[in-house]
């Protein structure tokens, strides 16, 4: 599974010229990762270092849930694309920017589910997501 994605961060990397800004961070290697996707309960997470340095993380450790790792990958490569297109948003759960940019990749992976190959977990996790960014 983790070749699959590295070759998919790669390729990424490549097409939008990004080879020395992003940076992977997994669970597996950084424990400080680990907790803190344990904290938030999350499998991944995506940010922007001092120096313009845009980090991923990803909890390759939770076995229960690693077939949902290749579409937290892609969730947080949008939101790397974002942040090129749009700039850095504050980082506030309740902020109305940060939840317009999770309404919008939970509605680009459900509109790109089929040729994206998601499950029928990742599938209904997008669209509670829809549901609960969707509010007004």
């Amino acid at each position: 599974m983790r070749k699959q994605l590295e070759r998919l961060i790669h390729a990424f990397k490549k097409k939008y010229d990004i080879e020395k800004q992003l940076h992977i961070l997994w669970s597996s290697e950084n424990q400080e990762v680990a907790r803190m996707l344990d904290w938030f309960q999350a499998l991944g997470s995506q940010g922007e270092g001092e120096n313009g340095e845009i980090f991923i993380q990803l909890h390759d450790q939770v076995a229960n849930k690693k077939h949902m790792l290749r579409a937290t990958l892609l969730e947080e490569l949008g939101h790397v694309l974002q942040m090129q297109k749009y700039g850095k948003v504050s980082t506030d759960a309740e902020h109305e920017q940060r939840n317009e940019r999770e309404l919008e990749i939970a509605e680009c992976m459900l509109k790109r589910s089929s040729r994206l190959k998601l499950s029928a977990d990742d599938i209904q996790q997008y669209q509670k997501a829809v549901t609960v960014y969707g509010k007004d």
